[in-house]
C-alpha cells in the first residue's frame, strides 16, 4: 500500500502520558516535612500537644477543651477527617480502655490497653449536628494515674487527611511548606523520595517583623521672643499642657508633639512653630455711615450722612439737617455734601461755585 500526502499535517496538544507529581516539604532538601498533599487548615484550636489523667472512674469526661475556630454549621453535612496521636504512659496491670479526643465533636472511639500504649488515629465523619462549640477528651476504662497524651489532633475537611497544621486564627507563614519539588514519569503513583523531586524551589517566604504603629499622641506648647526654634526636651517645665496666647513681647508660639509607639525606638518628639503675633495695621481709610442716629464711634475723617427727616443736634451742638452729609473733623461735625433744587440765603462764602445758569 502506498500512501501519498500532499499537504503537510501539524499535530500539537497531544498527550503522551507523562504525569506531573508536585511534593512539598518545609526545608531545601524536601526532607523535612515532605508531603505529596497541600495540608489543610485545622478547625479545632489548641491541638498541637494536650495531655489528660485518668480518674480510674468508669468513664472520665476531661475539663479541659479544644475551642472550634469556626461556626458549627459550617462542619455539617460534609466529610470531615480527624487525625491524631497518642502515648499513653505511668499504666500498670492488665487492661483495656477506649480514649476518645473529639467527645462532643463526634468520631469514633479509640481502643487502647497496657499492650497498645501509643499510635495514630484517622476517621472520617459527616455529622449531622454536634454537641457544643467546643469540645473536649473521654477516657474510659483506663486504671487511675493513667496519661494520656495527645498530639497533633486535627479536624479538616474533606475526606484525605493532610499533615498537621494550626487552626486558621493561630496559623503563621512559618507553619506551611516553604518548598515544593515536582517531576514527571508515566506512573500514577507518586514517589515518596524527596530527592525525586529536587531542585526544591521555596515558594513561601517567611513572616516579616511586626510593623510599628503609635500607641499615643501628645502636645505640649511654649512662647519665645525670637524666631529660633526651641531645643528643650519634652520633659522642660517651659512646655504647658494649655497653650497659652501670644503677645507682643511673646511674640512666638510653639508646639512640641510626643508620638509613642509600640516598637524601638519609642518616642518621638517634633517642634514646629504654630503662630506669630501680628504688628498692629495702619488706620484704613475713612467710612462712610448712613444712619438717622448720630454714629457713637467718632474720628477724623469719618463721613455720616444723616438719613432721618426732622433736625438733629448733636453731641458737639452742631445742628444737622436732613439729606446732608457731614465730616467730622476731629472736634466739630462740618457740612460735607449738601444736595438741593433751591437754596435760599442772605450770604453765601465759597472758595468757588460752578454752575450752568448762575442769577445774580
Amino acid at each position: 500500500m502506498t500512501i501519498v500526502a500532499s499537504n503537510s499535517l501539524t499535530v500539537s496538544n497531544v498527550n503522551d502520558g507523562t504525569i506531573t507529581h508536585v511534593a512539598y516539604a518545609n526545608s531545601a532538601d524536601g526532607t523535612d516535612g515532605f508531603t505529596t498533599v497541600y495540608p489543610n487548615l485545622n478547625l479545632l484550636k489548641n491541638t498541637k500537644s494536650q495531655s489528660y489523667t485518668s480518674t480510674g472512674t468508669a468513664t472520665y469526661n476531661s475539663t479541659d477543651r479544644y475551642p472550634l475556630d469556626g461556626v458549627v454549621a459550617d462542619m455539617l453535612n460534609k466529610p470531615l477527617t480527624i487525625t491524631y496521636n497518642y502515648e499513653i504512659t505511668n499504666s500498670s496491670g492488665t487492661w483495656s480502655g477506649t480514649i476518645r479526643p473529639t467527645y462532643g465533636l463526634g468520631g469514633t472511639n479509640q481502643s487502647v490497653s497496657n499492650t497498645n500504649l501509643s499510635g495514630t488515629h484517622k476517621e472520617t465523619i459527616t455529622l449531622a449536628g454536634v454537641g457544643y462549640n467546643s469540645y473536649g477528651f473521654q477516657i474510659s476504662g483506663l486504671p487511675a494515674g493513667t496519661k494520656v497524651t495527645i498530639t497533633n489532633l486535627k479536624v479538616e475537611f474533606g475526606s484525605t487527611a493532610t499533615p498537621y497544621m494550626p487552626s486558621a486564627s493561630e496559623v503563621t507563614t512559618a507553619d506551611w511548606p516553604s518548598y515544593i519539588g515536582q517531576y514527571s514519569d508515566f506512573s500514577s503513583i507518586a514517589s515518596t523520595d524527596p530527592a525525586k523531586y529536587a531542585p526544591w524551589t521555596i515558594f513561601k517566604g517567611d513572616d516579616g517583623n511586626n510593623g510599628r504603629g503609635i500607641v499615643s499622641s501628645e502636645q505640649k506648647y511654649q512662647l519665645t521672643q525670637t524666631s529660633a526654634k526651641p531645643v528643650d526636651p519634652w520633659d522642660n517645665s517651659v512646655w504647658q499642657t494649655t497653650q497659652p496666647t501670644t503677645t507682643a513681647t511673646n511674640r512666638y508660639l510653639w508646639s512640641i508633639t510626643r508620638t509613642t509607639f509600640n516598637l524601638a525606638p519609642l518616642t518621638q518628639d517634633i517642634v514646629e512653630q504654630k503662630a506669630v503675633y501680628g504688628d498692629k495695621g495702619t488706620d484704613g481709610d475713612p467710612g462712610k455711615v448712613v444712619s438717622d442716629t448720630e454714629p457713637t464711634t467718632r474720628f477724623k475723617g469719618l463721613t455720616w450722612k444723616y438719613s432721618g427727616t426732622a433736625d438733629l443736634t448733636a453731641s458737639d451742638g452742631t445742628v444737622i439737617k436732613p439729606n446732608t452729609e457731614y465730616y467730622f473733623n476731629g472736634k466739630n461735625w462740618m457740612i460735607n455734601f449738601l444736595s438741593a433744587n433751591n437754596i435760599d440765603a442772605n450770604s453765601i462764602t465759597a472758595e468757588k461755585i460752578n454752575g450752568t445758569d448762575l442769577e445774580v
